[in-house]
């Protein structure tokens, strides 16, 4: 009896210094996970979240609409895009830029470029992509109709259309767009109240944000960093549970049809877009590049208010998302 009774006090003791060591081991680890960067956070739960199995895609997919999907991405978007009739080669769309460049317009970056490879294989996967735009009035085809212009050649429409004859057609993935953009407002707004604007239930993929001009028009005499609401709406959409890719759209305001070069990109989106991995689709890069260039007309660039970009500069960043999706979904 007297030894059953040790054993037991002995096995007690060993309860109490195995509880002990696991609270002490939260105690210690808790607040270095609380205090990591959030970016690094973002890397681990990316990390964690990335459990699509290839061979689950794979299974999906046979070999044949594999290789029809390739075949399809493959061609040449400028002869099925909406604008196949109007711009027909990358000289009729970007004859205002002849710098242009791939490398000038779209600067890649490490977090958008891996959440968008979840976008890529929920699609392989034959699920719906929701992407949600964000923005002012560029983005509500403010100017557009002063000209003319058919609303669907705006430029996450175009690329919408870009995916209804190129993906969905092979893995029946819809693409759905969610425009929340308005006139006048800024990331302030919307950093607020995105998701009372959002469908009830709508789980975010992909976040297009258009703020460069209308937040350098409402923050330039701010005591505050013209980015700090801009650089709040990104952390929020990033935390989001779905873990969304974020892609900065950067159009340029004109001022009688010439650009005004100065906007956020050039006031800390820039290092934004940097710190959080950003992947930034940009005008400014071609129409303020050269001194040469600064100051100058641009007359096909602009709506004929003088002040919205044209069709011509939305369906130049709709094919640059394009062609940027189609190198991520070929490599």
């Amino acid at each position: 009896m007297v030894m059953e009774g040790r054993k037991l006090r002995f096995d007690v003791f060993v309860g109490i210094l195995l509880a002990l060591s696991i609270l002490k081991a939260q105690v210690i680890h808790w607040p270095q996970v609380e205090g990591m960067k959030m970016v690094e956070r973002q890397k681990l739960e990316l990390q964690r979240q990335k459990r699509t199995d290839i061979s689950t895609t794979n299974s999906q997919l046979t070999k044949k609409k594999l290789k029809q999907l390739h075949f399809s991405i493959k061609r040449n978007p400028l002869k099925i895009w909406f604008f196949k009739n109007r711009f027909k080669s990358l000289k009729d769309l970007f004859i205002t830029l002849p710098l242009w460049n791939s490398a000038l317009g779209v600067v890649q970056r490490y977090d958008t470029t891996n959440r968008l490879r979840d976008v890529i294989l929920r699609s392989l996967n034959g699920e719906d992509v929701n992407v949600a735009i964000m923005g002012g009035s560029i983005s509500a085809g403010g100017g557009l109709t002063f000209d003319n212009e058919d609303l669907r050649g705006i430029y996450y429409r175009v690329f919408s259309d870009w995916w209804q004859k190129t993906v969905e057609p092979i893995t029946g993935s819809v693409l759905n767009l969610h425009n929340l953009a308005i006139g006048g407002t800024g990331s302030n707004f919307f950093a607020f109240c995105y998701d009372a604007l959002l469908k009830p239930n709508t789980k975010m993929n992909l976040a297009l944000l258009d703020f460069t001009v209308n937040d350098y028009i409402q923050f330039k005499y701010s005591r505050s960093p013209m980015t700090l609401s801009l650089e709040q709406l990104t952390r929020e959409i990033l935390s989001e549970k779905t873990s969304p890719a974020v892609m900065y759209v950067d159009f340029v305001q004109g001022e009688l049809q010439i650009p005004v070069c100065n906007n956020l990109e050039n006031h800390g989106q820039t290092m934004l877009a940097v710190n959080y991995g950003i992947t930034t689709v940009s005008l400014r890069n071609f129409l303020c590049s050269s001194p040469l260039r600064i100051g100058k007309k641009f007359s096909k660039m602009f709506t004929s208010d003088g002040n919205h970009v044209s069709v011509l500069g939305h369906a130049q960043v709709a094919y640059m998302i394009i062609n940027h999706m189609r190198q991520l979904m070929l490599s």
